[in-house]
């Protein structure tokens, strides 16, 4: 079973991506701010990292998504934002490979993603999947 770790300040948000998850036979935690995340990272060293590109905390979400590669270094990395694709891919800089999702969020194509993890293989560079393409 994959396991998700989704970084998400906005409860409702958090609760949707984890149900939606939950259904296709995902299992995921939640957690609302980069601490926590950096913490349930070490701990259980989730197979996929599903981050709100400006989650709450000291760190940012790219901190979290090198601290997951860190651990497990066959991760797949989800970043979410309301950003720009451009404005995203400067700030990714050099960490690849990861996936960008803008919002809305197609949530079909974000099972698809998620499901795609096969641990060792090698993944795509930075991908946007843009709502409804």
């Amino acid at each position: 079973m994959i396991r998700a770790l989704i970084l998400e300040d906005d409860a409702c948000s958090a609760l949707a991506m984890s149900s939606l998850l939950d259904q296709q036979g995902i299992s995921s935690i939640t957690v609302a701010d980069t601490a926590d995340a950096v913490e349930e990272v070490r701990k259980s060293k989730p197979d996929v990292l599903l981050a709100d590109w400006n989650a709450l905390g000291e760190r940012s979400s790219l901190d979290l998504a090198r601290e997951l590669r860190r651990v497990r270094p066959d991760s797949k990395v989800l970043f979410i934002s309301g950003f720009s694709r451009d404005y995203i891919e400067k700030q990714i800089g050099d960490f690849a490979p990861c996936t960008v999702f803008t919002k809305p969020i197609n949530f079909e194509e974000l099972v698809d993603e998620i499901s795609s993890f096969h641990p060792g293989a090698g993944q795509s560079i930075v991908t946007e999947i843009a709502a409804n393409s």
